[in-house]
């Protein structure tokens, strides 16, 4: 309890300090859910300033307003919402949107209702905007995105445009780590810039219109992962969204599902919201039904990391071993290194993450060294750094401080500098100041170059080690 009030009185503040600087309430709940362990709908309550009996009421008088015969929500009900990734029916969850005057997306559950495609408008800009320094890259792709899309009288494309902009972008998914993470963001913006300015045109046919927007959800993806490599939540989510927003209009099941997939992952690099990404986590698996996909595989992935950051040992390495079984079966197309598909290297990549969580060395090892041997581990730096680094916390719980020092600090030098951003500093600054106090000095004493300053207050809460 201690800990809720605390996460709570740290959202308050949050809150405040948005409204303050002149965000909007989207931008206060981004906030909350980046720095605090709270969901989504639970931070647009704290942000609204409502208590639970209050939402009670509320929610009563729309669903009466508008004819609804129910008896309405508990205190109870609206409390398991707010901490479980299982979502409301359709009525409370309408009742719920028109509360808080947004979308299901923006409480954590279900889809888009916003027509960003039907006016032509960028997404809602995101907190960075409260944040120079940090916002400057993405506030500039979105400008570049309204200056591309805004192309009223936009002559009908052909189907040979778009059949050149699909092939484009699946080449462009083989490219994941073989370009540095700019060159690659700026590729995939080609092609995501010009499938919206399409979509802006006149006469379009309903299939063609969603091919594009399956364009416009692959790479708004692609960028997604990238960013979760070198960003933080805020940007990589933003992203998440868009993707998911188009694949939804493309009404293409398989590419939301690797989206949502990818979106648990998330939650779990940066810590955030792990109920959440549990629940995207298990979408993932069941959108595919009972065949084998490459999405499922994936989900699989994610749940068993979260699982592991959770402290649950037996679920995570049951996943793990479900993970492995559906991998064997999967297609050769589901298994390529295009970005879409599960491949070996991410198999067995999120195999020796979630087994180093887990604090099985042996079997971390062993996942470890096959994903390093696969061709695509040469060009993934980000991925070579992290593992490294997972092996470096599993040295440090068997207290050989001097042997992880020397690891943190040649991966350190090693980087380059413009990988050195994102989440390998933001894990070894984890490590460095989730440590105990001597151990934190030792390794600061071996290798003073370390990235080691104070992680927004959570370092200890967030150690991934004791």
């Amino acid at each position: 309890m201690a800990n809720d009030n605390q996460e709570i009185r740290r959202a308050r503040k949050i809150a405040a300090e948005t409204e303050a600087a002149g965000g909007s309430p989207w931008n206060a709940v981004e906030a909350i859910v980046r720095d605090c362990d709270l969901s989504m709908l639970r931070a647009q309550r704290i942000v609204h300033r409502l208590t639970l009996a209050e939402v009670v009421d509320r929610l009563k008088e729309i669903l009466r307003e508008n004819g609804v015969s129910c008896g309405g929500p508990t205190h109870q009900s609206v409390s398991r919402w707010e901490m479980s990734p299982d979502p409301p029916t359709h009525q409370y969850l309408d009742a719920l949107c028109r509360l808080y005057r947004t979308r299901p997306d923006r409480l954590g559950f279900g889809h888009d209702y916003s027509p960003v495609e039907e006016t032509g408008k960028t997404a809602e800009p995101s907190v960075f905007q409260l944040r120079p320094a940090l916002a400057r890259p993405v506030l500039q792709v979105f400008k570049e995105i309204g200056s591309a899309v805004a192309v009223p009288g936009r002559s009908v494309a052909s189907a040979a445009e778009v059949a050149e902009l699909e092939d484009s972008t699946e080449r462009g998914g083989y490219l994941l780590y073989s370009l540095t993470p700019g060159e690659f963001i700026d590729d995939r913006m080609q092609d995501f810039k010009q499938a919206n300015s399409i979509l802006l045109a006149d006469g379009l046919t309903a299939g063609l219109r969603r091919r594009l927007n399956r364009v416009v959800a692959k790479n708004a993806g692609f960028i997604a992962f990238t960013f979760n490599d070198i960003s933080d939540f805020t940007h990589t989510v933003s992203w998440h969204q868009m993707s998911l927003q188009a694949a939804r209009r493309a009404e293409d099941q398989g590419i939301e599902a690797w989206i949502i997939g990818h979106s648990a992952y998330m939650h779990a690099c940066h810590r955030v919201s792990l109920s959440q990404g549990l629940g995207a986590a298990r979408y993932a698996q069941a959108a595919s039904g009972g065949k084998p996909t490459s999405a499922k595989v994936f989900g699989l992935l994610a749940e068993a990391n979260l699982q592991a950051r959770l402290g649950q040992q037996v679920e995570a390495m049951r996943l793990l071993r479900e993970a492995d079984r559906l991998f064997a079966a999967l297609p050769s197309s589901a298994t390529a290194d295009d970005g879409i598909g599960t491949s070996e290297y991410r198999l067995r990549w999120q195999q020796a993450e979630t087994l180093s969580t887990l604090g099985r060395r042996d079997l971390a090892e062993a996942a470890r060294d096959r994903a390093l041997e696969l061709p695509k581990a040469s060009q993934d730096l980000t991925g070579w750094a992290l593992l490294e680094i997972d092996r470096a916390i599993l040295l440090l719980r068997e207290e050989a401080v001097a042997d992880a020092a020397a690891l943190l600090g040649a991966v350190w030098r090693e980087l380059p500098d413009g990988l050195r951003k994102g989440q390998v500093p933001m894990r070894i600054m984890r490590i460095v100041n989730g440590a105990k106090p001597s151990v934190r000095e030792a390794l600061l004493r071996e290798e003073p170059t370390l990235p080691g300053g104070r992680v927004a207050g959570r370092a200890r809460q967030n150690g991934d080690i004791g």
